[in-house]
């Protein structure tokens, strides 16, 4: 990490945040300013690392917050997802469902078809057997009229 002081002065700064060497960018030798100590200087870098541990804290809690604030997202989209594969599912359980029940219709539409087919079946021979009953019925009658008239002669 570079600091850069006051006037062109620069240190780097170990990670316990100690400087580890000086460098100038005018001389080898770290000119002093009128007026300022060495103590004043370190006061300076304590005062600049501070606030740059303060201004990396900062961004660490928005960080947080926002690694928070997605974590929320990802839930709710996580429970949402399932909520939609639950629908499907029950869905696909339905269409499942109906389908059985439209083979069922089909199945018995055919029955009653067949049932209706031997029904008329059934209803063209009782026709058959009506018109040859009222064929015989009407010989009958006429056969009844002939021995009357015969009956009536004697």
């Amino acid at each position: 990490m570079r600091w850069r002081g006051p006037s062109n002065i620069s240190a780097t700064v170990s990670p316990t945040g100690r400087p580890c060497r000086r460098t100038s960018t005018r001389n080898a030798r770290v000119p002093k300013r009128a007026g300022q100590s060495s103590k004043t200087l370190i006061t300076d870098f304590r005062l600049a690392v501070r606030e740059a541990l303060h201004q990396v804290n900062l961004h660490s809690d928005q960080m947080t917050l926002a690694a928070d604030s997605l974590k929320t997202i990802a839930t709710e989209s996580s429970h949402r997802a399932q909520a939609a594969a639950a629908s499907t599912s029950e869905a696909s359980s339905n269409v499942n469902t109906v389908a059985r029940a439209a083979e069922e219709l089909s199945a018995s539409i055919a029955e009653i078809e067949s049932q209706v087919t031997r029904t008329r079946g059934v209803v063209l021979d009782a026709s058959r057997v009506t018109a040859h009953t009222t064929q015989a019925i009407d010989g009958l009658a006429e056969k009844a009229n002939e021995i009357g008239e015969v009956i009536g002669l004697i």
